[in-house]
Protein backbone atom coordinates (compact mmCIF):
# COMPACT_ATOMS: atom_id res chain seq x y z
CA UNK A 1 0.00 0.00 0.00
CA UNK A 2 1.59 3.36 -0.85
CA UNK A 3 1.93 6.36 1.98
CA UNK A 4 -0.97 8.18 0.00
CA UNK A 5 -3.48 5.53 0.27
CA UNK A 6 -2.28 5.03 4.19
CA UNK A 7 -2.87 9.04 4.61
CA UNK A 8 -6.01 8.29 3.13
CA UNK A 9 -7.24 5.72 5.42
CA UNK A 10 -6.64 8.47 8.36
CA UNK A 11 -9.13 11.05 7.19
CA UNK A 12 -11.75 12.13 9.39
CA UNK A 13 -14.51 9.98 7.87
CA UNK A 14 -13.91 6.72 8.82
CA UNK A 15 -16.49 4.80 10.83
CA UNK A 16 -16.28 5.01 14.67
CA UNK A 17 -18.32 2.68 16.77
CA UNK A 18 -19.23 3.72 20.47
CA UNK A 19 -20.84 1.29 23.19
CA UNK A 20 -22.94 3.35 26.09
CA UNK A 21 -20.81 1.88 29.94
CA UNK A 22 -22.63 4.18 32.24
CA UNK A 23 -24.95 7.09 31.68
CA UNK A 24 -26.61 9.13 34.40
CA UNK A 25 -29.85 7.31 33.96
CA UNK A 26 -28.19 3.78 35.92
CA UNK A 27 -28.10 5.76 38.88
CA UNK A 28 -31.33 7.14 40.86
CA UNK A 29 -31.54 10.88 40.79
CA UNK A 30 -30.75 12.22 44.73
CA UNK A 31 -31.20 15.98 43.95
CA UNK A 32 -33.74 17.37 41.18
CA UNK A 33 -30.72 20.03 39.54
CA UNK A 34 -27.79 18.24 38.71
CA UNK A 35 -24.67 19.62 38.86
CA UNK A 36 -23.58 17.75 35.72
CA UNK A 37 -24.17 14.45 34.26
CA UNK A 38 -21.08 11.94 33.15
CA UNK A 39 -21.19 9.69 29.96
CA UNK A 40 -18.75 6.49 30.49
CA UNK A 41 -18.07 4.71 26.96
CA UNK A 42 -16.20 2.90 25.02
CA UNK A 43 -14.85 4.17 21.46
CA UNK A 44 -13.74 2.09 18.68
CA UNK A 45 -12.23 3.77 16.35
CA UNK A 46 -11.65 2.02 12.61
CA UNK A 47 -8.83 4.08 11.42
CA UNK A 48 -5.21 2.75 10.74
CA UNK A 49 -3.44 3.32 13.67
CA UNK A 50 -6.33 3.02 16.13
CA UNK A 51 -8.59 0.32 15.03
CA UNK A 52 -6.94 -2.70 17.08
CA UNK A 53 -7.65 -0.39 20.23
CA UNK A 54 -10.98 0.38 22.40
CA UNK A 55 -10.46 3.83 24.32
CA UNK A 56 -12.73 4.62 27.18
CA UNK A 57 -13.83 7.77 27.24
CA UNK A 58 -15.77 10.43 29.79
CA UNK A 59 -17.84 12.89 28.79
CA UNK A 60 -19.12 15.34 31.28
CA UNK A 61 -22.29 17.61 30.73
CA UNK A 62 -22.62 20.51 32.88
CA UNK A 63 -26.25 21.81 33.86
CA UNK A 64 -25.51 24.66 31.88
CA UNK A 65 -25.28 22.61 28.10
CA UNK A 66 -26.18 23.35 25.19
CA UNK A 67 -24.79 27.04 26.24
CA UNK A 68 -21.56 25.35 27.66
CA UNK A 69 -19.15 22.96 25.98
CA UNK A 70 -19.28 19.37 27.10
CA UNK A 71 -15.71 18.28 28.81
CA UNK A 72 -13.72 15.07 27.20
CA UNK A 73 -11.44 13.15 29.05
CA UNK A 74 -9.59 9.45 27.72
CA UNK A 75 -9.56 7.45 30.79
CA UNK A 76 -7.35 4.58 29.07
CA UNK A 77 -4.04 6.23 28.00
CA UNK A 78 -3.60 7.21 23.87
CA UNK A 79 -1.08 8.78 22.60
CA UNK A 80 -2.76 11.46 20.28
CA UNK A 81 -1.60 15.32 19.55
CA UNK A 82 -4.92 16.26 20.73
CA UNK A 83 -4.94 14.53 24.17
CA UNK A 84 -2.95 15.51 26.87
CA UNK A 85 -1.02 14.00 29.55
CA UNK A 86 -4.19 13.77 32.01
CA UNK A 87 -6.67 12.28 29.37
CA UNK A 88 -8.18 15.95 28.49
CA UNK A 89 -8.70 16.29 25.13
CA UNK A 90 -7.88 19.69 23.66
CA UNK A 91 -11.37 22.18 23.21
CA UNK A 92 -10.74 23.18 19.67
CA UNK A 93 -11.54 19.54 18.13
CA UNK A 94 -14.64 19.67 20.45
CA UNK A 95 -16.38 23.27 19.69
CA UNK A 96 -15.18 22.57 15.76
CA UNK A 97 -17.23 19.76 14.89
Amino acid sequence: MSEVAKLKQLENGTPVEFILDQTPFDEPQESQQPQSDKIIGRVFPMSENYRLGAFQIEINISAEYPFKVPTFRMITPIYHPNVIESGKMDRKIVTLT
